[in-house]
């Protein structure tokens, strides 16, 4: 199978553990991808009229992205939820996210900030099959409700592919970067 995945996060909370140098973002993991297995014709006399329907995630194949550098592996980060398919195959996937990660703390001149890496990508397929692709060059955060004493200053997507030591094949991931700033700055 050769997919190509288009990756954005989309966030609605940021909550800063100072004492853990952590940070855990709610939000929405956008997944959309194409595949041919899923589309249907105008030929069928029962499905002519749908232009396009929703499957529960657990119907389908979906692509296995995974936060690489979450802080607790075992927990479960996503919720269950249905994806918007359309007549062609494309198919188009908001999971419910929270994710915990490591962040490092440094001093500026003129305040405190976290630089946050998350790093997001298939957890089996190598490029070949799946291809991640940012849907974006950053990080959503317009939907985040503004609390708490920290606010996210700027994010960046980067795209890279890694070989890593067990695997000889190459491996999209999206190295997504928060940098949060104390609200009064």
């Amino acid at each position: 199978m050769d997919v190509t995945v288009l990756l954005g996060l989309s966030l609605t909370n940021v909550e800063v553990d100072v004492s853990r140098s952590a940070v855990t973002v709610s939000g929405w993991l956008n997944i959309g991808w194409k595949n041919p297995a899923l589309s249907w014709t105008s030929d069928n006399s029962v499905l002519k009229n749908i232009e396009r329907t929703y499957l529960h995630m657990d119907q389908m194949w979906i692509p296995d992205m995974r936060p690489i550098n979450m802080l607790d592996i075992a927990k479960s980060w996503f919720g269950k939820t249905v994806a918007l398919v359309w007549r062609d195959g494309r198919a188009h996937l908001g999971l419910p996210v929270t994710i915990s990660f490591r962040c490092k703390n440094t001093v500026t001149d003129d305040s405190d900030q976290f630089r946050c890496p998350i790093t997001i990508g298939p957890w089996v397929h190598s490029v070949d099959e799946v291809d991640v692709q940012p849907a974006s060059d950053t990080v959503d955060v317009s939907h985040i409700v503004a609390s708490g004493a920290w606010r996210v200053a700027r994010s960046s997507v980067v795209r890279r592919e890694v070989t890593y030591a067990c695997c000889p094949r190459e491996f999209a991931m999206l190295d997504m970067e928060l940098i949060l700033r104390p609200q009064y700055c």
